[in-house]
């Protein structure tokens, strides 16, 4: 037969148990202010509404079960009078087995994600490249450098230098799909216009395309291309 002091620690453990389990106390959140539209966030924080909302507006269980096996509670008291008082106490508390089951947990939730701050910046991105069109032409040449873009039989056909110095060919079509793609030289067959040392002791090569662009070719210390850079491109690319 189960004691009240135990029946009280069983409530209090599994009570603890619950709240971790469940990741809160199980009580009704409160729902945003109703002042602020659910799909506006104020870049100035004004708005008190989050990015990110989650809302438990029920939360029940249907059965919990704590079993105790051999809770043993030793209490020891000695007391002295002589030479004024003296107390010593000490407490034994053992439990040899704990069980614990949790049946029939249910929670409503309400979870409200607000992308508008992800809309600003995307919008402010692309707002940025129409207005500097020089940046996206810097993104085409780190990737692969464009050198010419003409208008063939079967599609668009450009020329490319890679990161690894191959001049490539490759024709796309009016949906952007890669119909083929060739490599037909390298920046090392090119005519070098100059020749130059940087501060880390690597050669950096300006090559002339056939097409007129001009290229900017680093070498490491064993003649291998590190990096290739549009420096200027051919005048047949379209706007």
């Amino acid at each position: 037969m189960q004691s009240p002091a135990v029946f009280a620690f069983a409530f209090c453990v599994a009570f603890a148990l619950l709240s971790g389990v469940l990741g809160q106390t199980p009580t009704v959140s409160p729902s945003p202010s109703p002042s602020c539209p659910a799909t506006v966030i104020s870049t100035n924080g004004s708005c008190p509404c989050p990015d990110v909302y989650l809302h438990v507006p029920n939360l029940s269980v249907d059965n919990i079960t704590l079993l105790v096996d051999n809770l043993t509670a030793h209490v020891d008291l000695n007391v002295k009078l002589s030479s004024l008082l003296a107390i010593t106490a000490g407490v034994d508390v053992s439990i040899n087995k704990v069980e614990l089951v949790i049946l029939g947990v249910k929670a409503e939730l309400e979870l409200d994600v607000r992308l508008d701050n992800i809309a600003k910046i995307l919008d402010r991105a692309l707002t940025t490249l129409d207005r500097n069109p020089d940046l996206l032409s810097g993104l085409v040449s780190s990737v692969g450098g464009l050198l010419s873009s003409v208008l063939g039989e079967n599609g668009l056909v450009q020329r490319l230098v890679d990161s690894l110095g191959n001049i490539v060919e490759r024709v796309v079509s009016d949906t952007g799909a890669v119909l083929s793609q060739i490599v037909v030289g390298a920046v090392k067959d090119l005519q070098r216009l100059s020749r130059t040392v940087n501060s880390l002791g690597q050669v950096v090569d300006q090559v002339l395309d056939t097409t007129g662009a001009v290229i900017e070719v680093i070498y490491d210390t064993t003649g291998a291309v590190l990096s290739t850079k549009v420096i200027k491109q051919a005048t047949n690319i379209p706007v």
